[in-house]
C-alpha cells in the first residue's frame, strides 16, 4: 500500500543555486495555489508560465523547510538560470506521467 502512495506522489529533486530541494505534489501546495489564483487546479493553464511557476514554487515551499525564497526571489532565480525551470518542468512532466500511468493501470484492472 505504501508503494502505491509513493508511485502516485513521487519525490523528485530540483537544484537551485547549488542546493537540492524536494519537489513533490502536496494537498497543501494545491490548496494555496487554488486560494491565491481563485481557481481549481484542474483549470491550470499549461501555457501560462506564471501559473506553472507559482505551482512549482508552492510545491517547493511546502516540502522544504529550508526553502528561503519568497515568490519574487524565486522568479529572480528562475530569470537568472533557465535550467531551473527546465528541471522543474521535466520533474512536473514526470509526476504527471506517473500519475496518468497509474490511473490507466487502475482502469485496466477494473475492467
Amino acid at each position: 500500500m505504501k508503494e502505491d502512495l509513493n508511485i502516485l506522489n513521487p519525490i523528485l529533486t530540483v537544484n537551485i543555486e547549488g542546493i537540492s530541494y524536494k519537489l513533490q505534489k502536496s494537498q497543501r501546495a494545491i490548496f494555496v495555489w487554488e486560494q491565491v489564483l481563485d481557481k481549481s487546479i484542474f483549470q491550470l493553464d499549461n501555457s501560462d508560465d506564471i501559473e506553472k511557476q507559482y505551482l512549482f514554487y508552492q510545491m517547493l515551499k511546502c516540502k522544504n523547510e529550508d526553502f528561503k525564497y519568497d515568490f519574487e526571489a524565486f522568479l529572480d532565480v528562475v530569470d537568472e538560470d533557465k535550467v531551473i525551470i527546465d528541471e522543474i518542468t521535466e520533474a512536473f512532466t514526470t509526476i504527471t506521467q506517473i500519475v496518468q500511468d497509474h490511473q490507466e493501470e487502475d482502469t485496466v484492472k477494473k475492467k
